[in-house]
């Protein structure tokens, strides 16, 4: 097969597994479709939290020559939302707000599907400080 084929055939196959990800077109719409979702209460301020949950991101979804995935991060009422961005989707994003429900930090986090459950789980022992697997 010529180079030139086998460089369509990789191409075309990239931009079929772009067109058919899942996830939301900006992050603020993921709270609204997610199939999963968990609330937590910390006692860490939304700044350390949002740089234990990048960390996470980055390890675990970003940090691969070959990913395309980048992590997005913007300010929200009372907090920040930090969301992965897959190239086409959103398909994770956890919600920071300060002082909610007599929590020091209260963390909203969203997966679009069944499949992000472990992501959760895992981007919340992250939260926590604590040993983390990447899903």
């Amino acid at each position: 097969m010529k180079t030139t084929h086998i460089l369509h055939i990789i191409i075309s196959l990239a931009l079929l597994a772009g067109c058919s990800s899942s996830g939301t077109k900006h992050p603020s719409q993921l709270p609204k479709i997610a199939q999963i979702n968990s609330t937590h209460c910390y006692n860490e301020d939304v700044e350390t939290l949002t740089n234990r949950l990048n960390e996470f991101l980055q390890t675990c979804y970003v940090a691969s020559k070959f990913s395309s995935n980048t992590i997005k991060i913007g300010d929200i009422p009372l907090g920040t939302r930090i969301s992965l961005n897959t190239g086409s989707a959103y398909p994770y994003s956890a919600e920071l707000r300060a002082g909610i429900n007599d929590c020091k930090t209260e963390a909203k986090m969203y997966g679009i599907d069944k499949g992000w459950s472990e992501a959760l789980y895992q981007s919340n022992l992250a939260a926590y400080g604590k040993a983390y697997e990447c899903p």
